[in-house]
C-alpha cells in the first residue's frame, strides 16, 4: 500500500490528499495550517528507529505557528527494528508547546536562501567534545542555496557549495589557518576521509537520513593553534569545520548547502579574554564571503 501511494500519487491519491488537508484545517481547534509530512517535521521521537514514508500535520491553537501539533502518519522501521518486528508502524503523535519553524527563504541577487545561524544542529558535536572535559566554543550558520525560478539557469556541475567552501578555507588560511590534508586526518582520528564521512552519515538518525540520500557530503577541517594570546603555550586552539551538500540531482532550482562551525577549544572557549569575540566574527565573515560571491553570481 505505501509502495502504491507513492509511486502513483499524482495519479490516484493527490486530489485525495489535499481533500484531507483541507478537512484537517477545519478541525476544531485547529489554527487553520495542515500540511504532508516531510523528512524535516518527521516526529523526532522516531528518527532513531524509523523512517518517514507519509503523513500529515495539524496544528492546534490561536497562533501561527501553532502552540499544538498532531502528526498522523506512517513510517518504515530500522533493520534494528523490523528484523524482530513490524517492518512500517501508523503512529499518531500529540506534541505539546510551541512549533519550531523552519527560516523563512529571503531573496538574494538570483537566489533564494534559507540562513540558519542557531548552533542546533551543531550541538551533539559540542556536547561530546565536552563529555571528553574539552571546553568549547561555537559560532555556526548554515546557507541553504536554491536559484530563483526567474533567473537564468545555472550547470550544477561542478557543485556550487563546494566552490563557496573553498572560498572561506582561502579566507581563513588568510588568517592563519591550516586545512588538514587526508594524511593530518587520518593520523589524528585513525580514519581515512571516507571513513570519516562514513561516520558522520552513521551518527544521523535512522528517520533522517532520507534527507541526505542521493546527496554528497564532503568536509574540510582547518585549525589554527598559534598567534592568539588564548593559543599561548599550547592553552588552546580554533578549529573551522566546513560542511557541503550538493544539491537534489533531481530538484533544477536547488544547489544544496554550506554549513560553518568555528570553534574555540580550551582557553580560546573562554570568555575571560577576547576568543569568543575572534570566533564569532570569523563566523561572520566567513557567511559574508559566501553571501557576497552568490551575490555577483
Amino acid at each position: 500500500m505505501l509502495a502504491d501511494y507513492k509511486t502513483n500519487y499524482v495519479k490516484k491519491y493527490a486530489s485525495q490528499a489535499s481533500s484531507y488537508i483541507e478537512e484537517a484545517k477545519r478541525c476544531p481547534g485547529s489554527n487553520g495550517d495542515a500540511s504532508r509530512i516531510i523528512e524535516s517535521t518527521f516526529p523526532p521521537v522516531f528518527r532513531p528507529v524509523a523512517e518517514h514514508d507519509f503523513g500529515f500535520n495539524v496544528q492546534y491553537g490561536d497562533t501561527k505557528p501553532g502552540s499544538a501539533l498532531v502528526s498522523h502518519g506512517f513510517a518504515r522501521t530500522a533493520p534494528e527494528v523490523s528484523k524482530r518486528g513490524p517492518d512500517a508502524i501508523e503512529y499518531l503523535v500529540f506534541s505539546d508547546g510551541p512549533m519550531k519553524e523552519l527560516p523563512a527563504r529571503t531573496p538574494h541577487g538570483n537566489w533564494r536562501l534559507r540562513l540558519d545561524t542557531s548552533p542546533d544542529f551543531a550541538a551533539p558535536f559540542v556536547k561530546a567534545l565536552k563529555r571528553q572535559g574539552l571546553p568549547t566554543y561555537l559560532s555556526a550558520f548554515d546557507v541553504d542555496i536554491e536559484r530563483s525560478p526567474r533567473a537564468s539557469a545555472l550547470p550544477k556541475n561542478p557543485p556550487l557549495p563546494e566552490e563557496l567552501s573553498r572560498l572561506v578555507a582561502s579566507r581563513l588560511e588568510d588568517e592563519g589557518f591550516e586545512e588538514m590534508s587526508d594524511e593530518t586526518l587520518e593520523k589524528h582520528t585513525g580514519k581515512t576521509r571516507k571513513e570519516m564521512n562514513e561516520a558522520i552519515f552513521k551518527e544521523i538518525a535512522f528517520g533522517a537520513r532520507n534527507f541526505f540520500n542521493g546527496r554528497t557530503l564532503q568536509f574540510r577541517i582547518l585549525m589554527k593553534d598559534s598567534g592568539l594570546p588564548c593559543t599561548q603555550g599550547g592553552r588552546g586552539a580554533v578549529g573551522a569545520y566546513l560542511f557541503t551538500f550538493e544539491g537534489q540531482k533531481d530538484v533544477q532550482v536547488n544547489f544544496g548547502s554550506v554549513s560553518a562551525s568555528v570553534l574555540g577549544f580550551g582557553s580560546c572557549a573562554s570568555s575571560a579574554n577576547h576568543s569568543r569575540e575572534y570566533v564569532r566574527n570569523l563566523a561572520e565573515e566567513s557567511k559574508q564571503v559566501i553571501l557576497n560571491d552568490l551575490q555577483g553570481r
